[in-house]
């Protein structure tokens, strides 16, 4: 059954919508999965609150144009789904496709991954599913800014609670 005008006229809306949204949009070769895997990916997609679709490339060259995202047409051939990271965690795809595609690079590929108007090509991926993610990387600029802070309380703390425990044995020697 063919698709009205006006659903393909919603479909790119929403994707428009979607790649605006976007801080890194992975583009997906999906060829060989399976019905089963397409839909394990799907749940995977979803549980970690990762926008997943399949459509059709005409569809996406018209939104990617509509949204001002270039560098992408020469990848939309053959089957594609589009996966959308998120500005808090825009490698959460790359992390997800890196350990779905365990056993399945056959079936499956990235064709390019843009990251905030840069695209990537799809061998990328492991770099990008290798980067921490915004909790992680937050924490470590933490534990460097504090790193020193904490190591020069500990060397002044040090001498001086070893001075401090010997005035107070030498004062309870006094006492006694």
């Amino acid at each position: 059954m063919a698709i009205t005008k006006a659903k393909k006229e919603s479909i790119v809306k929403e994707l428009v919508d979607d790649l605006r949204a976007a801080s890194a949009i992975y583009v997906i070769d999906y060829k060989g999965l399976s019905e089963v895997d397409d839909n394990l990916l799907r749940k995977k997609m979803h549980g970690a609150s990762i926008e997943y679709r399949v459509v059709k490339n005409s569809l996406i060259k018209h939104a990617l144009e509509q949204a001002g995202v270039q560098g992408l047409d020469n990848v939309l051939q053959g089957v594609t789904s589009l996966a959308f990271g998120s500005a808090d965690e825009p490698m959460a795809p790359a992390k997800v496709f890196k350990e779905f595609m365990k056993g399945r690079e056959e079936q499956m590929s990235v064709k390019a991954i843009t990251m905030d108007g840069t695209v990537l090509p799809g061998s990328a991926l492991d770099s990008v599913a290798s980067m921490p993610n915004r909790k992680e990387m937050l924490s470590q600029i933490v534990s460097i800014i504090l790193g020193p802070g904490a190591n020069l309380v500990a060397i002044f703390k040090g001498p001086a609670s070893r001075v401090a425990g010997q005035v107070k044995a030498l004062e309870e020697k006094l006492q006694g």
